[in-house]
């Protein structure tokens, strides 16, 4: 008996439905062994077995990349990230455009060739820095400060060792 399921986990078996199905594959083919192919786990083969090809689907599939933002998912991907407020989501929006990071074609955002250097030089060099949990939580200490439920200079001095600790993790900068 096997410690582990291993490669049955894959095809969702048991070490007693293994012992059943190798039981069955010993006895001549009938029917109902049919049922069988669609399983997913493979008849036991011996080398020269000669094999009989059921079917070939020349199909091809093509995916597809997720939509481009347009202003509304935009929008609604901000706040699901907890990034921005109603009242900064049009100056976001404006600031994209207005520096050319990105082209409006056809009601959807379109990176430009300045978006895309600029995104791949702070994914690659600030990678340790850009992250939307530190922004969340810089927009809540923000506001918590805004309703006077914390000090804004204790608050200022935590950010402040919270990002020189980012950096010190950082890697060495060519």
């Amino acid at each position: 008996m096997p410690k582990f399921a291993g490669w049955m986990a894959t095809y969702g078996l048991t070490p007693g439905e293994t012992e059943q199905k190798e039981r069955r594959d010993r006895r001549p083919p009938t029917t109902d062994d049919d049922d069988d192919a669609v399983s997913g786990v493979l008849p036991p083969l011996a080398e020269g077995d000669r094999l009989e090809l059921k079917a070939l689907r020349p199909e091809q599939k093509f995916t597809q990349p997720p939509p481009r933002f347009s202003e509304a998912t935009l929008v609604k991907e901000l706040e699901e990230n907890g990034i921005g407020r109603p009242s900064t989501y049009a100056s976001i929006i404006g600031v994209l455009q207005d520096r050319e990071y990105v082209n409006k074609i056809e009601g959807r955002f379109k990176p430009s060739a300045l978006g895309m250097m600029i995104s791949d030089l702070l994914t690659k060099s600030f990678d340790d820095i850009i992250d939307v949990e530190y922004t969340r939580s810089l927009e809540d200490d923000l506001d918590k400060i805004e309703q006077g439920k914390t000090d804004y200079v204790e608050d200022a001095r935590r950010r402040s060792t919270r990002s020189s600790r980012r950096i010190s993790r950082a890697p060495a900068r060519r």
